[in-house]
C-alpha cells in the first residue's frame, strides 16, 4: 500500500506513489529486512493539515501520495496529529477507545469544524510521577487517560490546537 511506502526514503524514492510496486517489494523483501512496519499514518497526515483535508477529505491513498511526492522530508508537511491526544481532551468521543485513526477520522470529518481541543499531554504527565515514568511525552499517556485517567479522576488541561496548519481556532476547555 501507498502508506507502507510513505514509511520509508528508500522506498519513497525507489517507487515514488506506485503502491503495486511498495506491496510486491513487501511481500518478497518487507518482512525479511528493516521495512517491517508502516509508520506513516495518512489520516493523521490528513488531519495536520486543513488544505489536504478540504482536497482530499478521508482518501487515504490521495494523502500517501501527496506525502510521497510533495510532502515528506518538509517541515511544513510533518505529522503533528495525535489523535489519542483528541479523543482523550473530547469526553464524548472516549467510546472510541484507544483508536488513534478513529479520533483522525472523527476529526477530519467533524471535530476540525467543532473547534474541539487536544489533551495536553506534557501536562497530564508532569502532573502524575507515575505517568511521566510510564509513558514519558509518548501519545500512550493519552491513551492511558481514555481508558483509566478519566474514570480516575484525574486532572487536565486542553491544548488550544496540536500544531494542525490551519487549526488555529481550536478551543480548550476541561476534559473531565
Amino acid at each position: 500500500s501507498l502508506a507502507y511506502v510513505a514509511s520509508y526514503e528508500d522506498l519513497r524514492a525507489a517507487y515514488g506513489p506506485d503502491g503495486a510496486r511498495g506491496v510486491m517489494h513487501f511481500l518478497i523483501r518487507g518482512a525479511d529486512i528493516e521495512h517491517r512496519t508502516v509508520s506513516f499514518d495518512p489520516l493523521a497526515y490528513l488531519a495536520s493539515h486543513a488544505d489536504l483535508r478540504l482536497a482530499f477529505g478521508l482518501d487515504t491513498d490521495a494523502a500517501a501520495r501527496h506525502y510521497i511526492t510533495q510532502g515528506a522530508g518538509t517541515e511544513q508537511r510533518s505529522v503533528t496529529f495525535d489523535g489519542l491526544a483528541y479523543i482523550a481532551a473530547n469526553q464524548d468521543l472516549h467510546a472510541l477507545g484507544a483508536n488513534a485513526s478513529a479520533g483522525a477520522r472523527h476529526y477530519i470529518t467533524t471535530g476540525h469544524a467543532e473547534s474541539r481541543g487536544f489533551l495536553d499531554i506534557a501536562q497530564y504527565v508532569l502532573g502524575h510521577q507515575d505517568l511521566l515514568d510510564a509513558y514519558g511525552l509518548s501519545s500512550g499517556a493519552a491513551g492511558h487517560y481514555i481508558q483509566h485517567g478519566a474514570g480516575e479522576g484525574r486532572q487536565v488541561l486542553l491544548a488550544r490546537n496540536n500544531g494542525t496548519a490551519g487549526d488555529e481556532s481550536l478551543a480548550g476547555g476541561a476534559a473531565a
